[in-house]
């Protein structure tokens, strides 16, 4: 039985001991005693036993929620808000113009904004009082979008479609207009329509240049907040948005949440290894060398391993490694029904694990055949050069998520 399972079990056992045992009349009179490790320790298995796309989820939510309150907080301390401000929570429609062919969604880029947190926004905002969603949504579209350069757009209502929806908590409760919320509810839309319909403009509003857009697709959703991949990638997929393609960074950059998801013990901690894949910088020459090894000598072995993993094992793994890992997260993430994997039975994590086992056996077996080759004079430098920190996962775990073309890359310059 595996690591993970026995952890699974023990878990499950605890849960259903503690809702069969648990009475009233057992409970100490004493204070409780609260152990951050425990907490820390049992959050951290749970977080394995999630499913990516769950896990994804969660995360996006709670960054979303963290990013609002910390704004909130920072315009407090700064004086530019009352210490009393409460926030206007309304439910909020936004929408995206997609053309799927061109793979470009008319956004705006928010000048006013942009600088201060890095995001784009998408076409809405809140409802106003007795309307519908898509009332709601059609007046926001009205005031923003159907401008002097697009004053004939037409919207039809029936190819509106919801992509997505969440809410974001508010960390408290407020009153307003007779009503108590805690957070905002989110809906995102997506409108299929071709790019020449669309005119970009500028659009001057109280002293405020907003500026609306074509963009990249597969940027927006990699980097807006509000359309996390996770929650929407159904729709991406019925119009042939290539996500699943191994070379996308959008595929890669999800995957890269599974070197978290093993790892944290907390939201808050998620990004420390799979910045990895995400963010990659070059190491330094002093991270790059090896203890007594010179960094000639360094180098020197990181073009010969890297050699061999490209000449043997990738030819050897990679068609195979690809086509598995696809049809597990064509089932998981999309419950396609041409997939010949169980999702019941299938596990993306264990997957991953058993690929990054792979390289690993490979690689080490490899290095046993050589000529007095040591494992640490190898792989540090391969390790380094992968994750660009001295701190980082495992190379194996890397080279079952960086496609190949993005592993050489890397390896080419840090080398260089």
């Amino acid at each position: 039985m595996s690591n993970n399972q026995q952890t699974s079990q023990r878990i499950q056992k605890l849960l259903d001991n503690l809702t069969e045992d648990f009475s009233i009349d057992k409970l100490s009179k004493s204070p409780a005693r609260f152990n951050q490790d425990k907490l820390d320790w049992f959050n951290k298995e749970y977080f394995k036993l999630m499913k990516l796309p769950e896990f994804a989820l969660r995360y996006s939510q709670w960054k979303l929620q963290y990013s609002h309150q910390h704004i909130l907080k920072e315009k407090i301390e700064n004086g530019e808000l009352e210490a009393d401000y409460q926030p206007k929570f309304r439910t909020g429609d936004y929408l995206m113009p997609v053309d799927f062919k061109t793979q470009k969604v008319f956004i705006n880029k928010d000048l006013c904004h942009t600088a201060q947190d890095g995001s784009s926004y998408l076409i809405g905002g809140g409802r106003n009082a007795h309307e519908t969603g898509i009332q709601g949504l059609l007046r926001e579209v009205g005031e923003e979008l159907i401008k002097a350069e697009n004053q004939n757009f037409k919207i039809d209502e029936k190819s509106v479609k919801k992509v997505a929806e969440f809410k974001i908590w508010a960390g408290k409760k407020f009153e307003k207009d007779g009503e108590t919320y805690d957070g905002k509810n989110f809906y995102i839309h997506c409108l299929p329509v071709d790019q020449k319909d669309l005119k970009p403009f500028i659009l001057e509003e109280s002293g405020n240049n907003w500026d609306f857009d074509w963009c990249d697709l597969d940027q927006v959703i990699e980097t807006n907040q509000f359309v996390t991949y996770p929650i929407w990638q159904n729709f991406c997929i019925q119009h042939s948005f290539p996500i699943l393609d191994p070379n996308n960074n959008i595929l890669t950059n999800y995957l890269g949440l599974l070197l978290d998801k093993n790892r944290a013990s907390k939201f808050s901690e998620v990004g420390i290894d799979s910045t990895c894949v995400t963010d990659w910088q070059k190491p330094s020459d002093e991270d790059l060398k090896w203890k007594k090894l010179t960094l000639e000598e360094s180098k020197k072995n990181l073009k010969e391993i890297w050699t061999a993993i490209k000449t043997i094992f990738y030819d050897k793994h990679t068609k195979l490694q690809e086509k598995f890992l696809l049809s597990i997260l064509k089932d998981l993430l999309l419950n396609d029904k041409d997939s010949n994997i169980n999702s019941k039975h299938a596990n993306l994590n264990l997957i991953f694990l058993d690929v990054a086992g792979l390289w690993e056996s490979e690689i080490k077996m490899w290095l046993k055949d050589g000529d007095k080759k040591k494992v640490g004079d190898y792989l540090w430098p391969l390790r380094v050069a992968l994750s660009g920190k001295k701190t980082s996962p495992s190379p194996f775990e890397l080279l079952a998520i960086l496609p190949k073309s993005e592993a050489d890359r890397r390896i080419k310059e840090s080398l260089a």
